[in-house]
């Protein structure tokens, strides 16, 4: 697995399509880093324990490597103590 430090930045609308058991979310991009997904819906997805929480992108192809068939965003946020 391919680790690096990265960054990205997004702004748009989201929706939830889906139930909340499925923590899902569709944003809707006015503006991306990616200039790529600039206008387009990007799914989301949502795990919660009781410390973290985890933002996950779906599974793509890497913009930048191809050499690194797929990949995936994951934004973790842990509970202050």
């Amino acid at each position: 697995m391919l680790k690096q430090p990265a960054s990205n930045a997004e702004r748009g609308k989201y929706s939830s399509p889906g139930t909340r058991r499925e923590r899902c979310d569709i944003l809707s991009l006015d503006v991306s880093l990616n200039e790529a997904w600039t206008g387009t819906e990007q799914m989301r997805f949502f795990t919660l324990d009781l410390e973290r929480l985890n933002i996950l992108t779906a599974w793509l192809p890497h913009p930048t490597h191809p050499e690194h068939r797929m990949m995936r965003g994951i934004l973790s946020f842990e509970r202050a103590k």
